[in-house]
């Protein structure tokens, strides 16, 4: 039987599921689990969404959790827009919209509207039954044109 449950003091779903889902499983209040995730992220020196910080603070309740792996690939071609100043132009694979800065692909052109092949792979780590966005972002200073794009995700493990 389904029962709604929503723990989120605003009763809010924006991006807080790996708190409401621990909220319920711990039978702690959000506000405790937001605390609590947020000293776990800073005790090792990362953010609280790190997957990394979520299997850290489940082991110490005895919860052990399973990864699925994936490859992440995107590839198309970017040039500058001919109404824009020539400069190094960039993208990079981003999970929640969060660019994943080791996946960043730039290219320099010479003149505007010339277009460049940009390939980016990442191997991106989520916790099975959760589910990220996972998109391509503009990380030059300047907008960028796109054309031939392409977006492979394959299932590693």
């Amino acid at each position: 039987m389904y029962v709604r449950f929503n723990p989120n003091p605003e009763n809010l779903q924006t991006g807080d599921c790996v708190i409401r889902a621990l909220s319920k499983l711990l039978d702690k209040t959000w506000d405790q689990v937001y605390v609590d995730l947020s000293l776990q992220g800073f005790g090792m020196s990362r953010m609280m969404s790190d997957n990394s910080v979520h299997q850290s603070y489940l082991r110490q309740y005895g919860y052990y959790i399973n990864f699925a792996r994936y490859q992440v690939t995107f590839n198309g071609n970017i040039a500058v827009p001919e109404e824009e100043t020539v400069a190094p132009i960039s993208i990079a694979i981003a999970i929640d919209g969060e660019a994943i800065l080791t996946s960043n692909a730039i290219v320099t052109p010479t003149v505007v509207d010339a277009y460049f092949n940009a390939t980016s792979t990442a191997f991106i780590d989520i916790t099975r039954g959760c589910c990220f966005c996972i998109s391509i972002e503009n990380t030059s200073t300047i907008p960028i044109n796109l054309q031939n794009a392409n977006l492979v995700i394959t299932r590693e493990a």
